[in-house]
């Protein structure tokens, strides 16, 4: 006679089993979430530091054809914009090889979108909504706070000097410390950060800590892109101090005193 094959006891996983395979999934996953954010934050900033670099990279040729002249601003604050053919966004694009990079992956400001799309501006003209991530030194534009007017040839250390920087991405809550109204700009006004609390007074204009950072301190850490076209990850302590009216102590946006 035949014998039939004996069959295998096969055990199952008991539900504690398969809860504690599952809370240790969940554990694994919630450590490795803020590794993987991180990353790709990184990345994201590295990315941000090329933008920066292909925009030297754009001006520098448009220097090239206007004897050393930089460009000009022309997205204003608070109000309509005011003159955008002049907006340096519109005429080095044309320098770039390929469409400007507006956008950086580091920028989540809700005001992106033309009216009437995107989360309105507080303080701003309704029709106002930001059409760029970065801005230029305005410093450096054809009608600077004082001083100048500057071409290359008359900036005793470009690899100083900050050219490029990220406008500040503006809090949908009007109420918000960060709420600002520079969001659709395209500079920021440095000669108002005179006296105490210049840190706090720039992160209202410039998203100083676009890259890592308290908002609002000189711990605050951001990419900026340098007249003499390499771009770099700087500290606000690092480029800019509580000064004097003049803001005679120490930063890299006036060219009088960058070093």
């Amino acid at each position: 006679m035949r014998r039939r094959p004996r069959k295998r006891n096969r055990r199952a996983f008991t539900l504690i089993e398969l809860l504690v395979v599952i809370a240790i999934i969940g554990l694994l996953i919630s450590l490795l979430l803020p590794a993987l954010k991180r990353a790709r934050h990184s990345a994201q900033a590295i990315n941000d530091l090329s933008n920066l670099r292909q925009m030297q990279t754009a001006h520098w040729l448009y220097m090239s054809d206007y004897d050393g002249q930089f460009i000009t601003f022309g997205l204003g604050h608070g109000g309509v914009h005011s003159n955008p053919l002049t907006a340096w966004i519109n005429t080095l694009s044309a320098y770039n090889g390929d469409q400007l990079l507006r956008r950086s992956p580091l920028d989540d400001s809700p005001h992106w979108g033309p009216y009437p799309d995107g989360v309105p501006i507080p303080n701003a003209d309704p029709a106002q909504r930001r059409q760029t991530s970065y801005g230029i030194n305005d410093f450096l534009n054809d009608s600077p706070p004082w001083g100048g007017p500057y071409k290359l040839e008359t900036i005793p250390r470009p690899p100083r000097v900050i050219q490029f920087l990220h406008m500040a991405y503006g809090s949908a809550d009007p109420s918000s410390p960060q709420a600002s109204e520079y969001a659709a700009a395209d500079h920021p006004h440095v000669e108002n950060w005179t006296g105490s609390k210049a840190a706090l007074k720039a992160a209202k204009q410039v998203q100083t800590n676009a890259v890592d950072g308290p908002w609002g301190t000189s711990q605050a850490v951001g990419n900026y892109g340098y007249l003499d076209g390499h771009a770099a990850a700087e500290m606000f302590a690092d480029i800019f101090t509580d000064v004097g009216v003049d803001l005679s102590t120490f930063n890299r946006f006036d060219p009088r005193v960058a070093r």
